[in-house]
């Protein structure tokens, strides 16, 4: 099997699990086909008028810096189209956090809400030391999103 069959594979398989817990649709936003989908997907839901998610995983590279260049990438990405879907006037979104994988998640939870504060302080991992830390721990201050999460995700609903 070539490696992006290997890759799609997988990710609809992400799909399917992301789904069976949150229990709506679900489409990853990753490259250029899944971009792609997840347009299709929205004109689809948008006409039937149901909830779905889209799930922008962030990238898990080894190298600190490539990560941290990734999440705030993603983080742009699932804040501007949050922003489109709430510009249309006819849905309302909230912002999904996913721990540790894709593959097998311990933790979804919704980032603006009461619960955040629980799984920031007894779930996910703690801040590391030294500089990189600081640079974490200011980002997370600052955009109000964990930088060890593995995917943030849109549930689009109507209103």
């Amino acid at each position: 099997m070539p490696h992006h069959a290997k890759e799609t594979a997988s990710l609809d398989h992400h799909k399917i699990s992301i789904e069976s817990y949150l229990k709506i649709p679900a489409v990853i936003y990753k490259d250029a086909q899944s971009r792609r989908n997840a347009k299709q997907t929205l004109s689809n839901h948008t006409q039937t008028i149901s909830s779905f998610c889209v799930v922008f995983p962030i990238s898990q590279k080894d190298c600190a810096i490539m990560k941290l260049a990734s999440f705030a990438l993603t983080l742009c990405r699932a804040t501007s189209f949050s922003r489109a879907v709430r510009r249309s006037g006819r849905f309302s979104c909230y912002r999904l956090a996913i721990y540790p994988t894709l593959e097998q998640p311990v933790t979804i939870f919704d980032l603006d809400g009461a619960g955040s504060k629980y799984v920031y302080d007894h779930i996910l991992p703690p801040g590391d030391g030294g500089l990189m830390g600081e640079l974490k721990a200011l980002i997370t201050k600052t955009t109000g999103v964990h930088t060890s999460i593995a995917a943030i995700g849109i549930v689009v609903r109507p209103l």
